[in-house]
């Protein structure tokens, strides 16, 4: 696990990011299967980015696949990081600190912290790595960040063309 870790750590952006997309959905897979098999009630805490009527505009994809990338990136994994290396930190309490507060965050749902508290961790832990092998972690995990976005926006638009026949 620690030579695919490694490895992984060091590779280009490119197979980086598809990582992070194969990951999360994965994960957002199993917790879906979890609600559904379990009929676990999923507590909405405030408005989802995207209505039922799956609307995409010019605003929420520049919010969702430039500025939130940029910001969260800065926020969650830079800021911890630098905490981590001027106070010398445990590795493991900063990424369990950035991982709880990228999930928190991300407040729509229970089930929504859950599954991007995932990614918050995976996030978290790779930039270390990264920054470790100086693969520049911060433009990865930016570039993996809106890639993961992009996929998901893909998806809504294919459930707006799905649901209305059209695109936007």
């Amino acid at each position: 696990m620690d030579r695919l870790v490694n490895r992984l750590a060091k590779t280009n952006i490119i197979i980086y990011s598809i990582f992070f997309w194969f990951v999360s959905f994965l994960s957002r897979g199993i917790i879906e299967v979890l609600e559904i098999t379990l009929k676990i009630p999923d507590i909405q805490f405030r408005k989802r980015i995207v209505d039922e009527s799956y609307h995409v505009t010019l605003d929420l994809l520049i919010n969702v696949l430039v500025l939130a990338p940029l910001i969260e990136t800065l926020l969650f994994q830079a800021s911890f990081f630098m905490l981590y290396k001027r106070f010398r930190i445990n590795k493991w309490v900063i990424i369990l600190l950035s991982t709880i507060i990228f999930g928190v965050y991300h407040n729509y749902s229970i089930l929504y912290i859950i599954n991007t508290a995932i990614i918050g961790f995976l996030f978290m832990y790779f930039y270390i790595l990264r920054a470790e092998y100086d693969k520049k972690p911060f433009i990865s995990t930016v570039v993996a960040h809106m890639f993961f976005n992009l996929v998901a926006i893909v998806i809504i638009l294919f459930k707006h063309y799905s649901k209305f026949g059209t695109w936007f």
